[in-house]
């Protein structure tokens, strides 16, 4: 009779047609009644467990479904496709643009955008809050022109100032305003609280082993660099 209810339960949570699955569900549940009443409670527990979590899941298919379709198809087809790693990949660039696109569309709300968000962070990190537009455009990893544009704006915005070396005055530097700082010190708690939410998910064992994982692999990908073979 555990048998036939466990064969009932996974019938409820595959089968398309929920009523034939509900009913045969039922049919179990009465014959348990009748010759097993001590065991009925228990048993109704575990179905009902199991038809809440189907429910669950049919409810929380996520934005990489449509993907992981995709590529179950394209393994079905090819015996020599290396799902798993593809899947590992795309899952990884999903989770980067999925990142980038909460992070952009709350730079947006705070009328920032990212560049102009790392340009401010990289400035707060100096010492004296200050750096040689050189050095900015090195940061950012952009080119000396862009990082012109990003220091105009910048200024444009009264969050930073330029001002003359004290060593050389032909050399400027980009120094952060009180205005720049205020705005950051505003512009960071709800990032933070954001970060937070998402990360919670994870316990802190579970954070530290993915930082581990993915410090592993970015080893490899630093090797294959270096490599030409791959």
């Amino acid at each position: 009779m555990i048998l036939a209810f466990m064969a009932a339960s996974l019938f409820v949570t595959r089968h398309p047609c929920r009523t034939i699955a509900g009913s045969a569900l039922t049919f179990c549940h009465r014959i348990s009644e009748l010759v097993y009443p001590n065991m009925f409670t228990q048993v109704v527990t575990f179905v009902t467990i199991l038809a809440v979590i189907n429910e669950v899941n049919t409810k929380m298919d996520s934005s990489f479904t449509p993907i992981e379709k995709m590529l179950s198809l394209r393994a079905s087809r090819k015996p020599d496709f290396p799902y798993q790693e593809v899947l590992l990949l795309r899952l990884c660039m999903h989770m980067q643009s999925k990142i980038l696109e909460h992070r952009n569309r709350m730079l947006k709300e705070q009328n920032i955008n990212e560049t102009l968000f790392m340009a401010l962070i990289t400035l707060e990190s100096q010492e004296s809050y200050s750096i040689q537009p050189s050095e900015l455009s090195a940061a950012l990893g952009s080119s000396r022109t862009n990082a012109t544009r990003i220091a105009d704006d910048l200024e444009k915005r009264g969050w930073i100032e330029r001002r003359e070396s004290n060593s050389d005055r032909r050399c400027l530097h980009l120094h952060m305003t009180e205005e720049g700082k205020n705005f950051l010190d505003q512009l960071l708690p709800p990032q933070h609280k954001s970060l937070h939410f998402l990360w919670s998910t994870l316990s802190v064992d579970e954070q530290k082993q993915l930082e581990t994982l993915m410090r592993k692999l970015l080893t490899r990908l630093d090797e294959m660099d270096a490599r030409e073979d791959v």
